[in-house]
């Protein structure tokens, strides 16, 4: 369990905006109600329509928010890195979680208030605190009505947004198939180096759908883009390429880059939180990932496409939970 002091846990509250305000007393008698949480990788902090009991300080690590909407498509994403906040408005609303956050590095997180501890009790305990808080609050409430206003009479462009539509991909977010037809050719041609891609095929997925239905093997295709996401690097491209299959499309990069990423998405996937999914059951998603480069290696965008298949299916004969190039 991470060490914390009361003097750090004071200034990871100052780092919100709601507590920021507060007097050091004040900021000190909070810190007595927060704890600590560690994180692994791809666990799941809280999920959508579950009611909000706490908010978050990221001590380290990194937080990913997702939404889902009709469909279950993926309606936006936020990341939170070391040092941010979230969940504040939640929990002061006694709301019921509007997006499911999930850890996508190992993280460490400051809580507030402490298991077991309501905020309505807390702020009848410290009713001083609860004015603060609540003066704070309404100046929070009046800021993103501003901001919301402003991005109301903001014009963005109609084909850009339809464009963006038909280059997503409406389960996961990622890029859709779509997008390698239209702009791979582009992608190669504009790269300054040589150009990396990494097909991706679950072992067993087929195992999830067939043993705990197809909405389940939905949750686990969208946990998995996610932690897709959070490996690539800034400029990289995550797209789910057909059914249970994804890519990745990695330009400017080298063999040790492209080695490196293909390592780290077969660990995050492996390490995935499924226990909502698969209740006492411990399940395991591995991956066999073909990579292949251009230009090299490969002379086209389609040729480059199918030398990463025919990799990904070696690692599949050869046992699977592995890469193959070559």
């Amino acid at each position: 369990m991470i060490e914390v002091s009361i003097g750090q846990k004071i200034d990871l509250l100052k780092r919100s905006n709601l507590f920021a305000n507060l007097k050091q007393f004040e900021l000190s008698i909070l810190a007595d109600y927060s704890e600590t949480r560690e994180c692994y990788r791809g666990e799941t902090i809280f999920t959508q329509g579950t009611q909000s009991s706490q908010c978050f300080i990221l001590i380290h690590g990194e937080v990913m928010i997702i939404r889902e909407g009709d469909g279950s498509r993926q309606m936006d994403v936020a990341r939170f890195i070391t040092g941010d906040s979230f969940g504040e408005l939640d929990l002061l609303g006694n709301a019921i979680h509007s997006a499911t956050a999930i850890c996508i590095k190992e993280s460490a997180l400051l809580v507030f208030p402490v298991r077991g501890l309501t905020l309505e009790k807390f702020l009848n305990m410290h009713p001083y605190i609860a004015a603060h808080i609540m003066h704070k609050l309404l100046g929070l409430i009046a800021n993103r009505i501003r901001q919301t206003n402003e991005l109301i009479s903001e014009k963005t462009p109609w084909i850009h947004e339809l464009r963006r539509q038909l280059h997503t991909d409406k389960l996961t977010g990622l890029y859709s198939k779509m997008f390698l037809d239209d702009e791979l050719e582009n992608v190669l041609q504009n790269a300054e180096k040589e150009t990396y891609f990494l097909l991706i095929k679950p072992d067993n997925f087929k195992d999830i759908n067939d043993n705990y239905g197809h909405e389940a093997g939905d949750r686990v295709l969208r946990l998995m883009a996610i932690l897709l996401y959070s490996v690539l690097r800034e400029h990289d491209y995550g797209i789910r390429y057909r059914g249970d299959e994804f890519a990745a499309l990695l330009p400017n990069a080298d063999i040790n880059e492209a080695v490196r990423v293909s390592d780290e998405i077969r660990q995050a996937i492996r390490g995935m939180d499924l226990e909502e999914i698969s209740a006492e059951n411990e399940i395991t998603v591995s991956l066999s990932i073909g990579l292949s480069h251009f230009p090299g290696q490969c002379t086209s965008a389609q040729s480059m496409i199918e030398r990463a298949y025919e990799n990904a299916m070696k690692a599949r004969k050869s046992g699977g939970d592995c890469s193959a190039y070559g």
